[in-house]
């Protein structure tokens, strides 16, 4: 979904010719705090030009005024759940390298607010992991190539909220930047023990695992979420794992869509099928993490599970 978002957002034109300012706290951006309604949101620019959008049950919000985050000015666009503000993307044109503009907006702007950004990657970092280089202050920024070969730019930090930095590259050499704000309200299942995310950044990741035990058809037909069955609606989850001594995961939802569809819930009960004891190579798995996707057809055929690979 995030990003379907980007292109929208990016396709929006911003209707106010001043642009508000976005001070990064922990609970939002500017005006804009988490859990607020869309039309409250709307209501902090009355006469800017809102469009609202669907998409898989949430609301995007976009088209309202330019947010300024230290010297730059970005799109925006706000996701709501049920009525309540989630995550904010901010989508915005430099004529500097990703490498260099992430870079400068981690150094320049967001360390200083927020100290280092050195997270572990989040469910929507893509692609293989050629470098990572690290700032004075200990902020980790990633080169990874996606599926075009592109050398795409990360970082990433988790605290009271999730902030992604992202640096796409443009045709014409520039890089378009994508700064993610997410509220944090991950949740562990009810037959799973909790993890946290700090737990999860300190472990490393486990490449290639070797599942001895996934789940079947009949983990799916028993926990596919009711009322998306009925609505015909199909979900998509990640979940961030850590791996017991037994082999077992101990997981949170990392990314669902759509929100609040109860395909989180649904994933982590699918999860208690998963045995793994190492990878592919022979590293031994207890102790480490494993990012798994999950995806809930209403078509039939065999399970779409499988872990994501750093």
């Amino acid at each position: 979904m995030r990003r379907t978002l980007i292109f929208l957002v990016m396709s929006a034109f911003a209707s106010a010719a001043s642009a508000q300012d976005a001070s990064v706290s922990e609970n939002g951006l500017g005006p804009y705090h988490f859990g607020m309604t869309l039309a409250a949101a709307q209501a902090t620019a009355p006469h800017a030009g809102w469009q609202v959008d669907t998409l898989a049950g949430t609301q995007a919000l976009m088209g309202g005024p330019l947010l300024q985050v230290g010297a730059d000015r970005f799109l925006a666009s706000f996701v709501f759940d049920h009525d309540a503000l989630q995550f904010v993307v901010l989508n915005g044109p430099t004529s500097s390298r990703c490498e260099e503009a992430v870079r400068a907006r981690i150094e320049g702007e967001l360390e200083p607010s927020f100290g280092a950004f050195n997270s572990s990657p989040g469910p929507r970092e893509r692609g293989q992991l050629v470098s990572a280089s690290i700032t004075s202050l200990g902020s980790e920024i990633r080169d990874r190539t996606d599926a075009n070969g592109r050398h795409v730019i990360y970082a990433s930090r988790r605290r009271g909220m999730f902030i992604q930095v992202e640096g796409d590259p443009t045709p014409e050499g520039g890089c378009n930047l994508v700064l993610t704000f997410n509220a944090q309200l991950p949740y562990a299942g009810p037959l799973l023990a909790p993890v946290t995310f700090d737990e999860l950044d300190r472990a490393q990741s486990l490449v290639n695992p070797q599942w001895i035990s996934r789940p079947g058809v009949s983990a799916f037909e028993r926990y596919y979420p009711e009322g998306a069955r009925s609505s015909n609606i199909e979900g998509r989850t990640t979940l961030d794992c850590l791996v017991n001594m037994d082999g077992s995961l101990r997981c949170l939802v990392g990314y669902e869509n759509p929100v609040g569809g109860g395909f989180g819930e649904a994933a982590l009960h699918i999860a208690q099928d998963f045995r793994v004891l190492q990878s592919t190579t022979g590293v031994p798995a207890p102790g480490r993490r494993v990012r798994v996707p999950i995806s809930f057809r209403l078509s039939s055929g065999p399970p779409p599970v499988g872990p994501s690979n750093e």
